[in-house]
């Protein structure tokens, strides 16, 4: 668990860092073309990685209901549900990328909130 921002800094950064390099190559596929199943398929879990430990989770809950998480992107369940009933859709990766970049804005105003909280 990350009880201090430090800690969730820690668990977070280089999942954000793997997002950022596996979008990279993701983009590249879609350019040729080609089949990014897979790699789409590896940044939901990094997405539901990264939603859990943003909400101070350690853990993943199964089944996946995100209903109770103080902190997540706008109809995310919705939105999530999509990308992975088709994760081999470009639109899908295009999805997955705006949750990422709204979880992320979000995850950084938690953590100046409770930085500037503790000063």
């Amino acid at each position: 668990m990350c009880s201090t921002p430090e800690a969730k800094e820690d668990k977070c950064l280089p999942l954000w860092q793997e997002w950022k390099e596996e979008k990279q190559v993701i983009e590249v596929i879609f350019k040729k073309r080609g089949k990014a199943k897979a790699r789409v398929q590896k940044g939901i879990s990094l997405f539901i990685q990264l939603l859990h430990l943003v909400n101070d989770q350690a853990e993943v809950i199964e089944p996946l209901d995100l209903s109770q998480l103080k902190i997540k992107p706008i109809n995310v369940q919705e939105r999530l549900d999509f990308i992975i009933k088709r994760p081999s859709l470009y639109h899908s990766f295009i999805q997955l990328n705006e949750l990422m970049t709204e979880l992320e804005k979000q995850y950084i105003k938690q953590l100046a909130i409770k930085k500037a909280s503790k000063q």
